[in-house]
């Protein structure tokens, strides 16, 4: 339900053009490929008032919408680094103030998803107490987009990246590509997917192609899981792509240098072999 059709890109094809974004030109800085996730608190709308009866019956009650909020992010770089580059909990929107009297339980007002006037409570995913204090959304979706152009970021990878940009609030075309930046999806990735093109939980990828890693055992962290994802590229992305980089760049050169020497033959012939 996340996914749109523009994020469904990272197919066969695409995969080495997002690698000869990365690698192009100058020698790749520490943070040309980085991955990110996000992690959400759940809340669900409780109803104040009792349901009630209609035509002599107990009304059937139904289960409210809930409402996602992202509210811890990470960013990571194929390094390892740590502590990584950004790593930070996000809080609630300014509509949804924390009931005193209760932790769990937060008021909505008619700005936000749901009814004017209800209250809502965690359900699950992060904990309202570890928001106090935190940023808003609009200083760590800044704070994510400084990083990635002052860092010379080429390639940001992510599990279901599409969700986690558009939950920050950030658009591909305008605040990505505009500025050189490809994403790629570890979900849509053929050689990480079931059968019938089926995508597989991260956890799964990780235990399958990460030497048996196992991740989200206790709690969801967006830092294991942006570990994860970036991994996943560089083993598995990179690695399968590396080859055929190489072999482009050096007929490509070759190409160049016949042209310089002005031999119609050689410049036809690197022509032909690096479309």
């Amino acid at each position: 339900m996340w996914m749109t059709a523009k994020w469904q890109g990272a197919r066969v094809g695409d995969a080495a053009a997002i690698r000869d974004s990365a690698t192009a030109g100058a020698t790749p800085g520490p943070l040309a490929v980085l991955a990110l996730d996000v992690e959400f608190t759940h809340l669900e709308p409780v109803c104040a008032a009792t349901t009630k009866a209609q035509h002599g019956r107990p009304a059937r009650s139904r289960r409210p919408p809930s409402i996602s909020a992202a509210t811890w992010v990470a960013v990571v770089d194929r390094f390892g680094t740590a502590p990584p580059p950004l790593k930070s909990y996000i809080s609630l929107p300014s509509e949804l103030a924390v009931d005193a009297t209760e932790s769990t339980a937060v008021e909505l007002d008619g700005a936000a998803e749901g009814p004017e006037g209800a209250r809502c409570r965690v359900v699950g995913g992060v904990r309202a107490a570890a928001l106090r204090g935190a940023p808003s959304l609009a200083a760590v979706r800044q704070q994510v987009l400084s990083l990635m152009r002052a860092g010379g970021c080429r390639v940001l990878v992510g599990h279901g990246i599409g969700k986690d940009l558009q939950s920050l609030g950030i658009e591909e075309e305008a605040d990505l590509r505009a500025h050189g930046i490809q994403t790629f999806d570890t979900m849509s990735f053929p050689k990480f997917q079931g059968r019938g093109g089926l995508s597989k939980t991260l956890a799964v990828l990780a235990e399958e192609f990460l030497d048996g890693r196992r991740i989200q055992r206790a709690t969801h962290d967006p830092e294991e899981d942006a570990r994860a994802a970036i991994d996943l590229y560089v083993r598995h992305v990179d690695y399968e792509y590396m080859v055929e980089y190489e072999t482009r760049r050096v007929l490509s050169r070759a190409a160049a240098a016949a042209a310089a020497a002005g031999d119609p033959d050689d410049e036809e012939d690197g022509e032909m072999a690096d479309p």
